[in-house]
């Protein structure tokens, strides 16, 4: 991830991982957070 720039990767190897790596932390961290905050009315 180090080596993306903004003309593109710049490294060696496989830029799909990267992608891919993004992908598996959205799946992983964002999903469940989105039901963790969804809105409810609380009763005492």
């Amino acid at each position: 991830m180090c080596q993306m720039t903004a003309e593109g990767y710049a490294g060696t190897g496989s830029p799909d991982r990267v992608d891919a790596l993004v992908w598996a932390l959205t799946d992983l961290f964002l999903e469940p957070a989105k039901r963790w905050r969804a809105p409810q009315v609380r009763t005492l």
